[in-house]
């Protein structure tokens, strides 16, 4: 069944487009593992705000048109975490629905095809191709627990921001261009509305932010607790060389990261 489009309150027409959860997996790299001492390295301030190294509109990535949440959150990410190392990009919306195509078999001339994907799955794909000519491949992706706050501050702070997947409720709809908060009613109830994938890039000690449908969106630390139900860091190939924060033990990752094939963070 192709994804439905929704009408939010400023009267845009938008997709989801995470059909469920990525699977739990053991070899799941996570954050602790490889983050050097917070003795060493720089304190985050209590805000956080990489949208500040991206001189450009955050785009659409037609996920208006089309279930490409999971697509279009990732090429929000690599645009901030490109920004951040001296580097502005464009990715064209083709090659956009061009990585969705891929990982899926999404055909866009077939809305039968229009199903959304999978987190992880994108995440192995982009270990091995670009977007824009972005030279930020996924050379890791690392698992956060999306309840544990300072962990997510950590890894907004050193790696530019958070990926989320979001059990959406219905509720959420009428709160697009305000702010995300929990609702205790049958309408707040997660997934009501649906699977999404966002980029978060921003936090605050009172709020996080996140990138959806080419605007920044506000949510409270409560709204992401009940309903992220998967948070991901992604270390491009080129962060080790271009990192701000140096912030990862290199020699670890790279033994951890055997396990999934050739390791080439010189790409």
């Amino acid at each position: 069944m192709p994804l439905d489009s929704h009408e939010l309150p400023d009267g845009r027409a938008v997709k989801l487009g995470r059909p469920e959860p990525s699977p739990e997996n053991p070899k799941d790299l996570h954050l602790h593992r490889f983050l050097l001492s917070l003795a060493v390295l720089p304190k985050p301030p209590e805000v956080i705000d990489n949208t500040v190294y991206v001189k450009q509109p955050f785009e659409m990535y037609l996920n208006d048109r089309y279930g490409c949440c999971v697509f279009a959150s990732s090429a929000h990410r690599r645009v901030t975490q490109a920004a951040m190392t001296g580097l502005q990009i464009a990715i064209p919306d083709d090659e956009v629905l061009q990585a969705y195509s891929a990982v899926t078999g999404f055909d866009p001339n077939n809305s039968n095809t229009d199903n959304g994907a999978i987190m992880v799955d994108a995440a192995n794909w982009e270990r091995h191709n670009d977007l824009g000519g972005d030279q930020v491949f996924a050379f890791a992706r690392v698992h956060l627990d999306p309840q544990d706050r300072e962990m997510l501050d950590l890894a907004t702070f050193y790696f530019g921001g958070v990926w989320f997947g979001i059990n959406l409720p219905i509720s959420a709809r009428r709160q697009v261009g305000d702010v995300w908060d929990v609702v205790d009613r049958p309408d707040g109830q997660p997934g009501t509305w649906g699977g999404h994938a966002v980029w978060s890039p921003k936090s605050s000690p009172d709020e996080r932010e996140v990138v959806t449908w080419a605007k920044m969106q506000r949510c409270t630390h409560s709204f992401i607790s009940l309903y992220a139900d998967e948070a991901w860091t992604v270390l491009p190939c080129a962060w080790e060389r271009n990192d701000p924060f140096q912030a990862i033990n290199w020699t670890v990752l790279y033994g951890a990261m055997a396990q999934f094939g050739p390791v080439d963070p010189e790409r």
